[in-house]
């Protein structure tokens, strides 16, 4: 929540980017793991959100908006 506040308002897009297990090296650990959808519903608790389209064909992040028009946010993966 302090990353998407420092950023609201700045035109800075802040994107959570998708932690990938790759196997047994990266040290995986799912309770380290917010999954998008939680993540995506705990910032609409405090700041409303709106879809927003595609930024290209073939984007693979959902995107979203403040309600209120201060930033963008973006989330992924889909």
């Amino acid at each position: 929540m302090d990353l998407v506040e420092r950023f609201r308002g700045t035109g800075v897009i802040v994107r959570f980017i998708e932690y990938m297990d790759v196997g047994n090296r990266n040290a995986w650990r799912e309770d380290l793991v917010v999954p998008s959808k939680e993540l995506a519903a705990r910032i609409a608790e405090r700041w409303a959100l709106e879809p927003l389209e595609r930024g290209y064909r073939g984007e693979v992040a959902e995107r979203y908006g403040f309600t209120d028009g201060k930033a963008k946010s973006v989330s992924s993966p889909r």
